[in-house]
């Protein structure tokens, strides 16, 4: 289930929890979540969330949810770990436990990531992707971290 929280501001600029200004929304398979579990969130610049689950990756766009999984979609896994996105070249990035995928938001397209393209990144088991600025950074299960 996915809760999402507005919260309002007070006039010293502190994040407070306003009952006037609270909106709470849960989501859940009813609603077309692939799958209850939750593990990572982003929101990127058109205002899509992303929701990425033990099952497959979903996009919410505030109405309803785009899923998105191995067999139609190209990821290089259905379990989703991490994801993030980064705003310098229009790309979420998807860590799965089967490897790294990007999703290009220009051209709704999928690419795949693996350890046998780049020897750089000898795990396919990725276990966090985090953006900055100067780039991406990966986590691999038991192999360490990748810039």
């Amino acid at each position: 289930m996915i809760s999402v929280t507005m919260l309002g501001q007070s006039a010293e600029s502190d994040i407070v929890f306003d009952k006037t200004n609270q909106r709470v929304l849960s989501l859940d398979q009813l609603d077309g979540l692939s799958q209850p579990s939750v593990l990572s969130l982003a929101q990127d610049k058109l205002g899509y969330i992303w929701a990425a689950t033990q099952s497959g990756l979903n996009r919410y766009d505030g109405v309803k949810f785009r899923q998105y999984f191995t067999d139609n979609e190209g990821l290089s896994g259905d379990a989703i770990t991490s994801i993030c996105d980064d705003v310098s070249r229009d790309w979420l990035w998807i860590g799965t436990k089967s490897g790294l995928s990007i999703y290009d938001y220009q051209h709704d397209t999928m690419v795949i990531v693996l350890k046998e393209q780049y020897p750089n990144i000898p795990s396919d088991n990725i276990i966090k992707v985090s953006c900055a600025v100067d780039g991406v950074y990966v986590a691999t299960l038991q192999n360490g971290v990748y810039l």
